[in-house]
């Protein structure tokens, strides 16, 4: 289809979903820094805490898409996912922190996917893991899939603002610019000041041809 935006594949911005609504990139990107700081304190005070060890493993994949030294981030986020998974294999938020770092930053699609169907497995309403799984299956061709992916990640959370958004960018590349459209109003909505809906809002109306809007 004309107009998708597939030529350069998407990571997921907020590794926490919705926490940072409202916020600009600059912003997002020193809140996400700070988070980042607390699961580092977390460990500090318990070294097997598995959860702080997967968050810090997410919040370096994201800072590496604004900006942070990508060979520092890349080694970072790599042995903090290794602590997680060495702490305790079975969580699913530690299978889709692993299938953030291979899809996202290691660009490994087929052991990202892996991770991310263990994380579901595991808890098939974990909202972020499900619109990872959107991103995986629509940067591999794979547009019907990443619909479906991102629409239970809406159902289970409605009004995530994230979801919507993801939704939306999956509509795109299966070629559904108007419902794209609809739902990316709704995520706008939700979250005014959320650039990611902006960005992806505006590759839905350039799609359908509406580009004055």
């Amino acid at each position: 289809h004309e107009g998708r935006l597939a030529e350069h594949p998407i990571a997921p911005p907020r590794p926490w979903g919705d926490e940072f609504a409202g916020v600009d990139l600059e912003d997002e990107a020193q809140a996400i820094d700070a988070l980042h700081a607390a699961f580092e304190r977390a460990v500090a005070e318990d070294p097997d805490y598995a959860l702080a060890w997967a968050g810090i493993s997410n919040a370096y994949n994201s800072l590496n898409f604004y900006g942070f030294d990508p060979a520092i981030a890349v080694d970072k986020a790599d042995a903090a996912i290794r602590r997680a998974v060495d702490l305790d294999s079975e969580l699913a938020e530690v299978q889709a922190a692993l299938g953030l770092r291979e899809a996202f930053s290691g660009w490994n699609w087929s052991a990202g996917e892996e991770a991310l169907t263990r994380a579901l497995e595991r808890s098939p309403g974990l909202t972020l893991a499900l619109c990872w799984s959107g991103f995986v299956f629509a940067n591999t061709g794979r547009f019907e899939e990443a619909v479906q992916a991102n629409r239970r990640a809406v159902e289970q959370d409605p009004l995530s603002s994230y979801a919507l958004t993801a939704l939306g960018w999956s509509l795109i590349q299966a070629g559904e610019f108007d419902r794209a459209i609809l739902g990316l109003e709704e995520a706008r909505e939700l979250a005014p000041d959320y650039l990611f809906t902006y960005w992806v809002l505006g590759g839905a109306y350039a799609a359908a041809g509406r580009h004055e809007e």
